[in-house]
């Protein structure tokens, strides 16, 4: 009788490496009071560079200051401050903002098949 050896064929896989990138996300400035105060400004800073600096008016919906931070490295420091506008008399506000991780868009050699796992390659 013949013998038949299985032999498994050599599995690949195939790691995909490319630059991950910060950014601020889902962010918004309101100010909270509509008739006292004259607004508010968000700015951020990476690196001693200003990336953005909004205003908002006592009547303005609230508005964005999603910015892509590009690639940090340790020890780099990211300021996201709120200030009053012209005077700091009854400029309250309301924000929020999240610092996030996307894979830079340029360099998704796999589109189809990041496509689960880093939507910015979409």
């Amino acid at each position: 009788m013949a013998q038949h050896r299985w032999k498994p064929q050599q599995q690949h896989i195939t790691m995909l490496i490319f630059p991950i990138l910060q950014m601020i996300s889902d962010s918004y400035l309101q100010a909270a009071h509509t008739v006292c105060g004259d607004g508010n400004d968000a700015t951020v800073i990476v690196k001693g560079e200003i990336l953005i600096k909004i205003t908002v008016s006592n009547n303005d919906l609230p508005k964005s200051f999603d910015v892509d931070l590009g690639q940090l490295t340790k020890g780099d420091v990211v300021y996201v401050a709120s200030g009053p506008g012209g005077t700091d008399q009854c400029d309250m506000f309301i924000w929020d903002f999240s610092i996030t991780s996307v894979p830079e868009v340029s360099q998704c050699p796999a589109r189809q098949l990041l496509a689960p796992l880093a939507p910015a390659c979409n």
